[in-house]
C-alpha cells in the first residue's frame, strides 16, 4: 500500500490508507486511544480502539514516536479521522524530550535552548511553516529573474582578497596561504558583467565576523545578488527591485496571507508602486531636525532607520522607502560618484530596517584606480578585480538583498535566527 499524506486524506474517505509520521499528542480514554499524528503536510486524529490489533502497540507509544498506521478514513462531526487497525513503530524517544514539540500554554522555551535542539524545534508546524514560505519566496524570486533573461551561477565562497573591506572578515588556511570567506558576491557578479552576461543573479552564503548578538545579525546568512548591464542610471535598479518585490509579496499574500496572520499575527501588505524615495540629506533633516535624533554620523543609525520608516508609514502609508544619494565617505570604492561627495546608490528600508543596498558601479578602469587610492587601499590587493575593467565593460548596477532579514520582517518574527536553518553566530558553531 502506498503512503498517503495527511493533507490528501479528503480524497480517501471510506478507504483504507497508510500513514507515516510522528505522534504529536496521545491520550488514553478508557478503551480508546486518541492520537494526533503529524507528517510534513499536516496533523490528523487517529483512533485506536481496544478491539484493534494495534491497541497494545499504541499503549506503549509516547509523543514524538515515529510510526506507521494503517486504517480507514472516516468523517466524524464533519472532521476527518483515521480508525487504525494496524501499527508499526519505527522508533521511540529514549528519554523525555529536552524541549516540547507541542507548546504548552503561552510560555515559550528560550531561543538558546531551542537552537541547541534545533531538530526538535523544527518539528513544530509553525517553525516548519517558516521554511515552507522561505522555499516559496526563493522559488518566486528565481522564477521572476529567469523569466526576464537573468543567468544564475554559484560564486566562490573562498576569496584571495576582501570583497568589501578588511573589517569583519573570516580568514582560513588555503593550501598554506591565507584566504577569506566571502562577505558578498560583489566582485564575481561584476565579473559576469565584464563577461557579457548582461543579467546575472546568485543566491549564496555570506560570511561576516560580526561581533553583534542582536536579533538582526548572524555570522552566516543568505544574500541574493543581482547585477544588470546597460543601465542608464541607478534609478533603473530601484525600479526593477520595487516591481520584483511587488510581484513576490503579491504571490506570497495570495498563498500564505491568511495562515501568516493566524500563526504569526502579521498582515502581509502588497506595496503600491512606486516606492517612496528620500535622499540622505532629506532623511537627516527628518530624523535629526524633526524627530529629535541627536546622532551626527554621515549614515543613518539603526534607530534612525526605524524613525524614518515610521515617518514614511505616516506620511505615505508605505512600508518601503528608498534612501538615496549616500555620501561617498560611507560607500565602497566601486560605487559610482554622482558628485565629489555623493554616490549613485541607495538603501531599501522595509518597515524598520535596511534590506538592500543598490548602486550603479564605476565601470571605467582609470576612475576605479583613482577611487581605490581615495579610499586608502593598496591597488595590488584588488588588482585582480580591477582587471575586469581593462578590456571593455558596460555600465552596470545591481543590488545585494538580505534574504533572511526580508523573511524576518515580512513574517514579523522576533529574531532572524528563526529564519536560519542552523544558526552560526559568535556564540554558536553547533549543531
Amino acid at each position: 500500500m502506498v503512503r498517503t499524506m495527511i493533507d490528501k486524506l479528503h480524497r480517501k474517505l471510506g478507504k483504507k490508507i497508510l500513514l507515516k509520521g510522528w505522534i504529536h499528542t496521545i491520550r488514553l480514554q478508557g478503551s480508546v486511544i486518541f492520537i494526533q499524528l503529524r507528517d510534513r503536510s499536516g496533523i490528523v486524529q487517529c483512533v485506536v480502539e481496544r478491539t484493534s490489533q494495534a491497541f497494545q502497540i499504541a499503549k506503549g507509544l509516547s509523543e514524538e514516536s515515529v510510526v506507521l498506521f494503517a486504517g480507514v478514513v472516516v468523517e466524524h462531526h464533519k472532521v476527518l479521522e483515521v480508525h487504525v487497525d494496524k501499527a508499526e513503530v519505527y522508533s521511540k524517544p529514549e528519554q523525555a524530550l529536552p524541549i516540547p514539540v507541542v507548546k504548552k500554554g503561552q510560555e515559550e522555551t528560550n531561543l538558546k535552548k531551542r537552537l541547541d535542539y534545533r531538530w526538535l524545534d523544527l518539528r513544530r508546524p509553525e517553525k516548519r511553516l517558516i521554511f515552507e514560505i522561505s522555499t516559496y519566496v526563493h522559488t518566486l524570486m528565481r522564477e521572476y529573474l529567469i523569466k526576464r533573461g537573468f543567468l544564475e551561477a554559484s560564486t566562490p565562497k573562498l576569496m584571495a582578497s576582501p570583497s568589501e573591506s578588511r573589517a569583519e572578515l573570516f580568514t582560513v588556511s588555503y593550501y598554506g596561504k591565507k584566504a577569506y570567506l566571502a562577505q558578498s558576491a560583489q566582485f564575481y557578479k561584476q565579473l559576469a558583467m565584464a563577461a557579457g552576461f548582461e543579467k546575472f543573479f546568485t543566491f549564496g552564503d555570506t560570511y561576516r565576523e560580526d561581533p553583534s548578538t542582536t536579533v538582526w545579525h548572524v555570522a552566516q546568512f543568505t544574500t541574493l545578488d543581482i547585477e544588470m548591464s546597460f543601465i542608464d542610471k541607478f534609478e533603473d535598479v530601484m525600479r526593477f527591485e520595487e516591481r520584483f518585490l511587488h510581484y513576490v509579496l503579491k504571490k506570497v499574500k495570495k498563498k500564505y496571507g491568511m495562515i501568516v496572520e493566524q500563526v504569526f499575527g502579521t498582515t502581509i501588505i502588497v506595496p503600491s508602486l512606486p516606492f517612496p524615495r528620500i535622499t540622505m540629506a532629506e532623511a537627516k533633516e527628518i530624523v535629526r531636525g524633526g524627530m529629535g535624533s541627536s546622532e551626527t554620523g554621515a549614515d543613518l543609525s539603526s534607530p534612525e532607520e526605524k524613525m524614518l520608516c515610521a515617518y514614511v508609514k505616516k506620511q505615505f502609508g508605505h512600508e518601503f522607502v528608498f534612501l538615496t544619494e549616500f555620501p561617498w565617505e560611507v560607500r565602497p570604492f566601486y560605487h559610482m560618484k554622482s558628485t565629489d561627495e555623493t554616490t549613485r546608490s541607495a538603501d531599501l528600508l522595509y518597515k524598520e530596517r535596511e534590506i538592500t543596498t543598490i548602486a550603479q558601479r564605476e565601470h571605467r578602469y582609470q576612475v576605479l584606480v583613482e577611487q581605490v587610492r581615495e579610499k586608502g587601499m593598496r591597488q595590488q590587493e584588488v588588482q585582480h578585480y580591477l582587471d575586469f575593467f581593462r578590456y571593455g565593460c558596460p555600465p552596470h548596477g545591481g543590488l545585494g538583498f538580505g534574504f533572511e532579514r526580508f523573511l524576518k520582517i515580512m513574517l514579523g518574527l522576533p529574531n532572524i535566527r528563526e529564519t536560519v536553518f542552523l544558526t552560526r553566530d559568535m556564540k554558536r558553531l553547533a549543531p
